[in-house]
């Protein structure tokens, strides 16, 4: 295997893994004897199990920062941008499982646990991209004007919890659905 290949079949092994068993209940035994490396070769890469968490969120984070920054790239219509957060977070969490499950896990996470410390950097990018996109929507939705982070994070809450939903396929999202959650969103901001 060559450089690139030895990282990515470490970080997929080790994400599936994650996903299944959960971070703290996986060695790094096991994840080298599945992906087949030796443990000198995982810590060559990532120097300890954290060190794969943080090398996921850039690879898999980096994934969903793009789709987020696509879906808020701010064309003046706020309902529209929250749409295709929306749809985009559902996409992104079906395409990436493991991935999502384990970055919904972080935010759960004990204050000083890997997974909460690993993931804090994303989570905080994650964030800001929501914060800027409802200052950018100041200009329709006037009357947030001085809780715009606090209507961010409910709304980031909000996408995220219909996207492990829709992912654990307690609820079909179509476009109904979607029309239905950013309408019920919107209306609560208008009043």
């Amino acid at each position: 295997m060559n450089e690139v290949s030895n990282k990515e079949v470490i970080l997929e092994v080790a994400l599936n893994l994650f996903s299944k068993k959960g971070y703290d209940a996986t060695g790094v035994q096991e994840i080298v004897t599945e992906a087949g490396i030796t443990k000198p070769t995982l810590y060559h890469y990532f120097g300890n199990k954290k060190g794969i968490l943080t090398a996921m969120t850039e690879v898999y984070g980096e994934k969903m920062k793009k789709m987020l920054f696509k879906a808020t790239d701010y064309v003046g219509d706020p309902v529209r941008h929250f749409t295709q957060v929306l749809e985009g977070q559902v996409r992104f969490a079906k395409q990436n499982p493991e991935f999502f499950k384990l970055y919904m896990q972080s935010v759960t996470g004990g204050e000083e646990s890997d997974i909460f410390t690993a993931f804090a950097p994303f989570r905080d990018a994650v964030s800001e991209i929501y914060k800027v996109l409802f200052k950018n929507s100041l200009s329709l939705f006037g009357n947030m004007k001085g809780y715009e982070n606090l209507f961010a994070r409910n709304f980031k809450s909000l996408v995220e919890s219909t996207a492990i939903t829709a992912l654990n396929d307690e609820i079909k999202i179509d476009e109904d659905t979607v029309y239905r959650i950013i309408r019920a969103f919107c209306y609560g901001i208008a009043n």
